[in-house]
């Protein structure tokens, strides 16, 4: 995953909003997308495709709409998003437990 740290630019959604009509515009133009959101701001964001996700547990039940009990569900849930191609990479924020990192090519928890 070294390449996509040269890809990586930092936006504010609101300015990308503003000049180029939707962060999916981005995208095309090869800028990785990571959106830090709740509620429907995360929910449109996966509509348009992005490159990362970084809710946290509420957050990720809320997205999910399921009342995720343990690490196994939480873990399962978040692979079922990235194979549906809406975003390639999630970390979720656990509190005093870490973060789950979930992609393609791995599972962590760190």
């Amino acid at each position: 995953m070294k390449g996509w740290f040269k890809k990586l630019h930092v936006w504010s959604l609101q300015w990308a909003k503003t000049k180029w009509g939707t962060w999916s515009l981005l995208a095309t133009l090869g800028t990785l997308v990571i959106v830090d959101a709740s509620g429907e701001a995360l929910k449109h964001a996966l509509q348009e495709g992005v490159f990362l996700i970084k809710p946290n547990v509420r957050e990720f039940r809320e997205l999910v709409g399921l009342e995720i009990k343990d690490e196994q569900q939480i873990r399962a849930e978040a692979e079922k998003l990235v194979k549906s191609g809406q975003c390639q990479v999630i970390v979720i924020s656990l509190g005093a437990s870490g973060a789950l990192v979930v992609s393609e090519e791995f599972i962590e928890l760190k």
